[in-house]
């Protein structure tokens, strides 16, 4: 049995793709160039191994195109994340200075406690000598009258 085959760019057409990119295209001068690409040939003669080997070349070159796809979306990821890294130090550095700027406001709020309530005795002892000096003044002022 004899099938046609076309035979374009190192991939073998099969005849109805080749009548049906000719209706598609409606090219003359595509038409006769293909037309004079078309030849004939006997399918028991195509080894069966040869059709295996240019499908696994396909399927080899489609992982290559897969692999070659991931590699670039890892390119760009690498990219990005050297990117932001110089921020993300910044951030880092930051936070570390809020931690230190806290704990240091916690002992200026401990120290001020302290002294608040050490200002609050000495306030009330004062207001308790300059209330025993009225007394004792009033007292003096009321006996010599």
């Amino acid at each position: 049995a004899t099938v046609s085959v076309l035979y374009c760019q190192a991939r073998p057409i099969m005849y109805n793709d080749y009548r049906d990119v000719r209706t598609q295209q409606r090219a003359d001068d595509q038409q006769s160039l293909l037309a004079n690409q078309v030849r004939r040939y006997d399918l028991s003669t195509l080894d069966t191994e040869e059709a295996l080997a240019i499908e696994k070349k396909k399927e080899i070159q489609e992982i290559e195109s897969g692999i070659t796809d991931l590699a670039e979306t890892q390119n760009i990821v690498a990219a990005l994340v050297q990117e932001g890294k110089p921020k993300l130090e910044a951030a880092e550095k930051d936070v570390d200075d809020a931690a230190v700027k806290v704990k240091d406001g916690n002992y200026q709020l401990q120290q001020a406690s302290k002294n608040q309530r050490a200002s609050r005795k000495w306030m009330c002892c004062i207001v308790g000598l300059i209330l025993i000096v009225v007394v004792v003044v009033v007292i003096i002022i009321s006996v010599k009258k």
